[in-house]
């Protein structure tokens, strides 16, 4: 194996569990008491970095039961440093709102001072700062197993390292106490992303009175009153996935791939449930950059620190400011290969190959070989961050062939940003995209060539097989429509219908009232939205002419918009469309009905398109029946005395409907 590869492996669970610790970091911004505290004339002291109060628990757990001894404790503080007059108001202040726990907290901070070894001064006022500082925050802000949970840890770069760090050590409050936090938080990968967010932005929002903007501007209202809830079920689902992975490691075996795949992916997995989480809160509250929401910062930067760890893991040490990073782009051709389809359900088939197929590649680059992330993705293939490195030779050959082995018409080509000129993803990103337009006018050569297309034809009979007119490559059977692999691509599309039959794939049952459809085509041009230059024109505020930074998370919200628009927003439109309004029998529009003929057995998953009193309809061999799968709008169909006795007649089939079993309603 590829060294690289081998390192990157070997240090898998502890790079995604690192990952996570990043993800994570901004917790305490998903809160109400986040967004009040950046309102506008609020003094009151709130740190997010403080949400697990470690300090405060941790000086409990070493000294619970001390008696009264508040002036004692300060004596014996000023015997050992001095005069600490001005440190003890410092703390009175920091405590005033939090007079109840006081006395305690002092009681129990004197135990742990008993147990520091020779403290110097300044450990001492930071302790007593932090812990003081942590009495604003709530003890039920997070649940408790959960915060037990973070103290889960690992060792990174021959140090002990606790997802808890990530939370607490990120920001000022708390120094980094590990290289592996020293890396994340600025002026490392943190610094990266979230000061290019805030740009220039000072404009505070009222109290009560918190927006949220799209990448486009278009505000809406944060809704506060919920996000403690939003918090809670997002806790207990990261706390699902830690005490899986607790339950599952063994010291010193790494854990198989696929179980990282499990526990990050799918609708249920933490990618997704973070995503929705943090989409409800802001990474910053101070408009103009109220348009970058907690999500976009925190999976940017924890993609950026994925890389970041990889690289530092294969090579040494880096300081945090002269972290650079490339670009790892897996480009297809995807518009040629959807030219190939005759029918819809050939290029539906071919979109859901390239999606496998680029999905496959995801989880080889995220998770099997954790060397970065997605940030980008469309028909002209998939890009990830990855560190300063060239391209392992290894892993090139890996994607090739994991696309291939998915669909074998796919020709991809793999390249990495020829060196680390930024530490700006936008710039890298751009460039990359404009590399990849080029490279795809060739997209064919002999390292992504499919190694078996000679063997298909080797042994192949002269004259009983001609080329398949689908997919342009394979042999079919002279009296075959297609190839037998382009078949089982089409049937595939039948057996996930099967499945969820509510659903439709039929251009018949799609077609309105008179039997025609329409094709809508739409595209966003994000060529300068993506090299930052749309987005340098949108001001930070009307005091100054200066324009947002295309910082990662501007510049990844402004792909996530435009395919949720796609993906979401057109998909309401078009079901909330009131299609045939005031047609004939407009109420069978969403109907199926089950056939029951006579003296015939229909061949299974196979299609009849056939009339029925001269009116086309077309049905759907299904076992011992037939199941409808037009529009009945257009056949004339009501009720079931409209089908009951009649005469259908196709090609290669005719029958009378003896009876029909039921009615199933599908779609919307």
């Amino acid at each position: 194996m590829d060294s690289v590869l081998d390192t990157v492996s070997r240090h898998r669970d502890a790079i995604l569990l690192a990952e996570i610790g990043a993800l994570i970091h901004d917790l305490g911004k998903l809160s109400a008491e986040f967004i009040d505290y950046h309102a506008q004339g609020v003094d009151q002291r709130w740190d997010h970095e403080l949400i697990l109060r470690r300090r405060t628990r941790e000086l409990y757990d070493l000294f619970p039961n001390v008696p009264d001894a508040q002036d004692l404790f300060w004596q014996w503080l000023e015997n050992k440093f001095g005069d600490l007059t001005r440190l003890r108001r410092d703390y009175d202040r920091l405590c005033a709102r939090r007079r109840r726990t006081l006395q305690e907290s002092i009681n129990d901070f004197m135990g742990k001072i008993h147990n520091v070894a020779r403290p110097d001064r300044r450990e001492i006022r930071e302790a007593v700062k932090q812990h003081a500082r942590e009495q604003a925050i709530t003890t039920d802000f997070l649940p408790a197993d959960l915060t037990d949970l973070l103290e889960m840890g690992t060792v990174l770069l021959g140090e002990d390292v606790y997802l808890a760090d990530f939370v607490e050590q990120h920001g000022d409050p708390v120094d980094a106490r590990s290289k592996a936090v020293r890396l994340f938080k600025p002026p490392g990968c943190d610094a990266v992303d979230s000061e290019v967010d805030k740009g220039n932005a000072i404009a505070a929002q009222p109290p009560g009175q918190c927006f949220i903007a799209t990448a486009f501007g278009c505000e809406s209202k944060i809704k506060v009153g919920d996000l403690k809830d939003t918090r809670y079920a997002y806790a207990n689902a990261l706390a699902a996935v830690l005490q899986a992975f607790q339950a599952a490691k063994v010291e010193g075996v790494p854990l198989e791939p696929q179980l990282w795949e499990q526990w990050l992916y799918g609708d249920n997995g933490l990618r997704a449930k973070t995503r929705d989480a943090f989409l409800q809160a802001l990474g910053e509250t101070r408009r103009s950059a109220n348009d970058v929401t907690l999500w976009d910062h925190s999976y940017s930067v924890a993609s950026l620190y994925k890389s970041t760890l990889a690289k530092v893991l294969i090579d040494s040490w880096q300081d945090p400011e002269s972290i650079q990073w490339r670009i790892l782009r897996v480009n297809v051709d995807a518009l040629a290969l959807y030219g190939k389809a005759h029918k819809v359900a050939d290029l539906l088939a071919y979109q859901g190959q390239l999606k496998r197929a680029l999905d496959t590649v995801k989880r080889l680059v995220e998770v099997q070989y954790p060397l970065g992330n997605e940030v980008y993705r469309d028909t002209s293939g998939i890009y990830f961050t990855f560190p300063d490195l060239e391209l392992p030779a290894g892993l090139g050959r890996l994607i090739v062939d994991a696309v291939q082995q998915v669909e074998p018409e796919l020709t991809p080509i793999v390249a990495v940003t020829a060196d680390g000129k930024s530490r700006e993803l936008k710039t890298l990103l751009a460039d990359e995209l404009q590399a990849a337009r080029k490279d795809l006018r060739r997209p064919v050569n002999q390292d992504n060539l499919y190694r078996q297309w000679q063997s298909l034809w080797d042994n192949v009979p002269r004259g009983q097989f001609d080329v398949c007119p689908v997919c342009q490559i394979r042999p079919k059977r002279e009296r075959d429509q297609e190839c037998k692999y382009c078949r089982e691509r089409r049937e595939s599309r039948v057996k996930d219908w099967l499945r969820d039959p509510q659903s439709t794939i039929w251009m018949d049952e799609v077609a309105d009232h008179n039997g025609r459809v329409a094709l809508l085509v739409g595209r966003f041009d994000l060529t300068h939205w993506l090299d930052g230059r749309m987005i340098r024109t949108m001001l930070v505020n009307a005091r100054s002419p200066e324009g947002k930074n295309p910082s990662p998370a501007r510049v990844r919200r402004v792909w996530e918009t435009t395919l949720r628009f796609w993906q979401e927003t057109v998909g309401r439109i078009l079901e909330g469309h009131n299609y045939g309004h005031g047609a004939e029998r407009a109420q069978v529009r969403h109907r199926r009905w089950v056939i029951i003929p006579t003296g015939t057995i229909p061949t299974p998953g196979r299609v009849h398109d056939g009339t029925i009193d001269g009116r086309p309809i077309s049905l759907f061999g299904e076992g011992a029946q037939f199941r409808t799968i037009s529009n009945l709008q257009t056949c004339g169909v009501a009720e079931a005395k409209d089908l009951a006795g009649k005469k259908f007649e196709s090609r290669d089939l005719s029958f009378v409907i003896e009876s029909l079993e039921k009615i199933v309603h599908f779609g919307s």
